[in-house]
């Protein structure tokens, strides 16, 4: 399982003339991409640097990482096509630690995929009908395969190698 960390800095508002001390005219938003297996040694050391830099933003005693494994711990694994959990900490606070419930669209679910089999033949799908909207096609795609395709059976346009050879030819393409 893969544990994304996702923070902002500075500010999106007008720097005041003259600036004032804590004007921050630039804007950065930074997401950290850990596997589950790296988060108890990785967050203590980030933990560590922020208590570096910000001094008494974090107690030394925070139970914060014990909170966010706990919670990371009771996740129900993802169900392709339906659902999905993730733990949405805000601050550095066990107290605002919650964990969500992630719930697609049909059209959601297609156009977000990344379970490589869905990839191959959204891509198979969205290359048939050309002339087709883009959205309407993942309308389609939804409407035919509600759920995706993890739990469905090979179909036929997939045994045939139709999918494979088109998913080839436009990797072979970007080369």
């Amino acid at each position: 399982m893969q544990i994304a960390y996702m923070d902002d800095a500075g500010d999106l508002g007008i720097v005041a003339n003259p600036p004032q001390h804590n004007d921050q005219p630039i804007f950065s938003l930074t997401i950290l991409i850990a596997n589950q297996a790296r988060l108890s040694s990785l967050v203590p050391e980030f933990l560590q640097i922020k208590r570096n830099y910000f001094p008494g933003l974090i107690p030394p005693s925070s139970h914060f990482l014990a909170a966010v494994l706990k919670e990371i711990k009771g996740l129900a694994p993802p169900q392709k096509g339906r659902s999905a959990e993730a733990v949405l900490a805000l601050g550095e606070r066990a107290e605002t630690t919650e964990v969500i419930r992630l719930v697609p669209t049909p059209v959601d679910y297609w156009i977000s995929t990344t379970f490589q089999r869905e990839r191959m033949y959204r891509h198979y799908f969205l290359c048939r009908d050309p002339g087709r909207g883009l959205f309407e096609s993942y309308r389609e795609l939804a409407r035919l395969f509600p759920k995706g395709l993890a739990e469905l059976p090979e179909l036929p346009e997939e045994a045939s190698g139709a999918v494979k050879s088109l998913w080839r030819d436009r990797r072979k393409a970007r080369q």
